[in-house]
């Protein structure tokens, strides 16, 4: 452990490749690790602190981001000794990385009317979904991580629940179900983390019922089991608070997003 720290600790351009294998020896060996209390809490702990400060810090390319995600996911496997990944800090970390920190929740250039604030949030929604299907691996590898703390710690689900994260993921499921282009494991996720959060807080659930999230999951799942093209009934939103029925032509007519 002391090795890997060192290698990270001294990481700069010129030896990435380095911290690369570092990275992938430690997730080799503990691939199916899932308590580490043959190594030193504290070297745990400044393992991953090294870790989230590189992810912080510095510009590194895909394969570092991914294979310090999965050494963080390895490592929040055990509950004892999750050190800074509780921090709001390493929270707002591992969100960006898996592209669930809304748009309008980042410092962005100022607008001239409302029309012009419309017209660049439904750009950011869009670019951002071609942002994590251009980075999926990594976003696939943050959900990962995000589950594992999120299950071990009330903190980090409420600096989630200060992120909007429901709301972010809620947005997201209703997007992606209209590409086939996104890694199926990004769609496996995002319902993993949102299936643990409203699981175990009522403030997920209020947020879900909030953004009409239950249309949303419900269209989702429609779209995603077979033949659809033969059902005759679908959930329609618009009506009875944003969720009713729709049947024949009207419904086939209209897409994941529409409805």
């Amino acid at each position: 452990m002391e090795n890997y720290i060192s290698i990270l600790e001294n990481l700069d351009s010129q030896n990435e490749e380095n911290a690369v294998k570092a990275l992938k020896q430690f997730c080799s060996q503990n691939e199916k690790t899932f308590t580490f209390f043959h190594i030193d809490i504290n070297l745990r702990k400044k393992f991953i602190d090294v870790i989230l400060n590189e992810l912080t810090a510095k510009d590194l390319g895909l394969q570092f981001k991914i294979h310090a995600l999965t050494a963080l996911r390895i490592l929040s496997r055990d509950k004892d000794g999750l050190g800074s990944l509780t921090s709001e800090k390493s929270t707002y970390v591992l969100l960006s990385l898996a592209e669930l920190i809304l748009e309008e929740s980042k410092p962005t250039e100022s607008c001239s009317n409302e029309v012009d604030v419309r017209t660049k949030n439904e750009k950011s929604r869009d670019s951002g979904l071609e942002r994590v299907i251009a980075v999926s691996d990594v976003v696939i590898e943050a959900l990962k991580c995000l589950c594992n703390v999120v299950y071990h710690s009330s903190v980090v689900r409420q600096q989630c629940f200060k992120n909007k994260c429901t709301e972010a993921i809620i947005g997201r499921v209703k997007k992606w179900f209209d590409t086939t282009r996104l890694d199926t494991s990004v769609k496996y996720f995002d319902l993993r983390f949102l299936f643990l959060l409203t699981a175990l807080e009522n403030t997920a659930r209020v947020d879900v019922v909030a953004n009409n999230g239950f249309c949303v999951l419900t269209h989702a799942l429609d779209s995603s089991i077979p033949g659809k093209e033969q059902r005759k009934i679908c959930h329609e939103t618009k009506v009875r608070d944003g969720c009713g029925q729709l049947t024949g032509a009207k419904l086939q007519a209209l897409t994941v997003v529409e409805r």
